[in-house]
């Protein structure tokens, strides 16, 4: 289940909700970003869903795939450590 917006769906939100509903994959939209993903995942979410954090709108339009990709790489790595 997609969970949006972030601001509502908040990672405290996730841990209150999984409790009588663990059967439920869910994934929080808006509001993602480095300090909120791990929180998502560490709170039960299966996947996160990284949006303006991930890409810049000057990015996208520069066609900067490099610093996409690195921001990409970024958020695999930090949470792989959740």
């Amino acid at each position: 289940v997609k969970a949006f917006p972030g601001l509502v769906c908040t990672p405290q939100w996730f841990s209150d909700i999984r409790g009588p509903l663990p059967m439920i994959p869910m994934m929080p939209t808006g509001n993602v970003n480095e300090i909120t993903a791990p929180q998502y995942i560490k709170a039960g979410a299966i996947a996160v869903g990284v949006g303006k954090a991930l890409a810049s709108e000057e990015e996208i339009l520069a066609h900067d795939w490099a610093a996409i990709e690195q921001h990409a790489r970024h958020y695999v790595e930090l949470l792989s450590q959740c």
